[in-house]
């Protein structure tokens, strides 16, 4: 009996120390060291993650006063017809007039007793949002942009440009009661300004 007893109690000592040998090994196995282990590297990768690092930039898009972007920024209206054009056109120099919004402005050119005209730039408006009192048509594209002719009053003739589909440049003219002038007036400072304008296609 006291053999048996102790063959059990060798038997319950060798069980007990596979036992402890056993937990220390898991212990150590627990260990990173400085590395990912495999289940961080597996929800490292599940999680979503933003291109450069969540950042976000534009390519030739400049902010505008009220913080969106828009090709048309910089672009002054009165420095889109040369002298050359002006003294084509029979005009006197330009006048510039800012919205109060700042996203949008134009320039304005007399012809003594003859007709008026103006070049406007829309930062944050495409030709889809033209309006106007008369009747709002497409026609073909003048160079690389698409382009609505749209009619206000009896004489207000006007060309709008898609520089993008939230930005537009107009070019109108009222010729003082004669449509047809005002049309051609406003198409042939369109076609005058457009190789100027970035965008279209």
């Amino acid at each position: 009996m006291q053999g048996w007893a102790a063959m059990k109690r060798t038997i319950h000592h060798t069980i007990l120390l596979v036992a402890l040998l056993t937990m220390g090994s898991v212990s150590c196995s627990s260990e990173t060291n400085g590395s990912p282990s495999a289940t961080d590297a597996t929800s490292s990768a599940a999680r979503p993650t933003l291109p450069g690092g969540g950042g976000s930039t534009t390519t030739g898009a400049k902010s505008t006063g009220n913080g969106t972007s828009s090709l048309t920024t910089d672009i002054d209206p009165c420095n889109l017809l040369t002298p050359a054009d002006t003294a084509s056109l029979n005009v006197a120099q330009g006048n510039r007039e800012d919205s109060s919004s700042g996203t949008s402005r134009r320039c304005v050119w007399t012809s003594a007793g003859s007709f008026t005209m103006d070049v406007a730039i829309f930062d944050i408006r495409g030709i889809k949002d033209v309006v106007a009192s008369g009747q709002i048509q497409q026609i073909p594209k003048i160079g690389r942009h698409e382009a609505v002719q749209s009619f206000g009053g009896v004489d207000s003739c006007a060309i709008s440009m898609a520089i993008t589909e939230t930005s537009r440049v107009d070019t109108s003219a009222a010729a003082h009661g004669d449509a047809q002038k005002s049309c051609e007036t406003a198409l042939k400072v369109a076609q005058l300004v457009e190789p100027r304008l970035p965008g279209g296609s």
